[in-house]
């Protein structure tokens, strides 16, 4: 059927047919999908986006108070790209709530701390929650690096001083420090 269609065409102009008709077939599909991608992208931004943002937002909401160090270790430096141990239980539950994933960076340091990101649409929604608001005083990751000249529960103080004040892990711990 479809060679019949170009019998008494000349051979040498049977291609160039089968071009424009294979171009036409194509804008046509295109202009009969095209209004049905618009509809997806709107039901897409109206109703799908806002509750995988409500899940993110919830998600960080769980996160334990060793794990909210890890990601104000994060927003205190400004930089999604974390290296931490793999196997510890913190990383694992990190993964786990889908807040942090495997990052492969191209370079091989031959420690035990593994590349890890955290993916731009969490970092956006940390960013923007007052939960994860870090206060003023101090930087989480230069009183890391400094931890060692501390005394143990002075550096406990000065760390949870510099977590987000108002995340519930934050206020679960100076709740049971009040005690």
């Amino acid at each position: 059927l479809y060679n019949d269609a170009f019998r008494d065409l000349p051979k040498f102009a049977i291609p160039s047919v089968k071009l424009v008709a294979i171009f036409s077939g194509v804008l046509c599909v295109f202009s009969i999908f095209s209004p049905i991608l618009k509809f997806a992208k709107i039901v897409w931004g109206k109703i799908i986006e806002p509750l995988e943002r409500r899940r993110i937002r919830s998600r960080l909401l769980d996160v334990g108070a060793r794990e909210l160090v890890i990601l104000t270790k994060a927003l205190s430096a400004t930089d999604r790209h974390l290296r931490i141990k793999s196997d510890m239980a913190e990383t694992l539950n990190l993964i786990d709530k889908k807040i942090i994933e495997n990052y492969w960076s191209g370079v091989i340091l031959g420690d035990d701390l593994s590349d890890f990101i955290i993916p731009l649409p969490v970092w956006r929604i940390m960013l923007s929650m007052k939960e994860f608001q870090l206060p003023a005083n101090e930087n989480l990751s230069q009183l890391l690096e400094n931890r060692s000249l501390l005394s143990n529960e002075l550096s406990e103080a000065r760390i949870i001083r510099t977590l987000p004040q108002m995340h519930p892990a934050t206020i679960s711990i100076l709740d049971e420090a009040l005690r």
